[in-house]
């Protein structure tokens, strides 16, 4: 299977031994589609558009949930990097991972890696989908491992804190 998308707001889901559309998506809400992927199982379907919002579609029931980046960025990475995990880069330098749970169709923030006050040029993940390499308008280069986050509570003047460590 694979998925295309147009200028004209159309989504395309197709079969490629079958050479057929199997479904069509259509916005007409004048946003320009920037990103489209489908995950490894073919269940779930996500479009990014030019407002930074992100569109998961369950290709299956037709639920669909509509997210938004923190800042609205121009959307430059989005992939499944797993039948569950959507990973998103914007241009501002915001990388977003989300678990998508297939059992109720909820969705949760895993964990948002960020980067220098530098503008994103390019975000790519490697082979193995275990990292993010995203080359910076600074000539720089930051690099983050995708893997299991754990929030770990510690105490600190008296006060409580929790913070995401890989």
């Amino acid at each position: 299977y694979y998925v295309s998308a147009g200028d004209d707001g159309k989504i395309f889901y197709c079969d490629t031994q079958l050479h057929e559309i199997l479904k069509t998506i259509k916005y007409n809400n004048g946003q320009k589609i920037l990103q489209v992927t489908i995950n490894h199982d073919n269940s779930y379907l996500a479009a990014a558009f030019n407002n930074g919002a992100i569109e998961i579609i369950n290709l299956n029931n037709n639920f669909k949930e509509t997210l938004f980046t923190k800042n609205n960025s121009q959307i430059i990475l989005l992939k499944f990097v797993s039948p569950s995990h959507l990973l998103c880069s914007n241009s501002s330098g915001d990388n977003y991972l989300w678990d998508i749970d297939t059992n109720d169709n909820s969705i949760k923030l895993v964990n948002n890696f960020s980067v220098s006050k530098s503008q994103v040029i390019n975000t790519k993940i490697n082979s193995n989908k275990s990292n993010i390499l995203s080359r910076l308008k600074s000539n720089k280069f930051a690099r983050w491992d995708i893997g299991q986050t754990k929030v770990i509570k510690y105490l600190a003047d008296k006060s409580e804190y929790a913070s995401n460590f890989r």
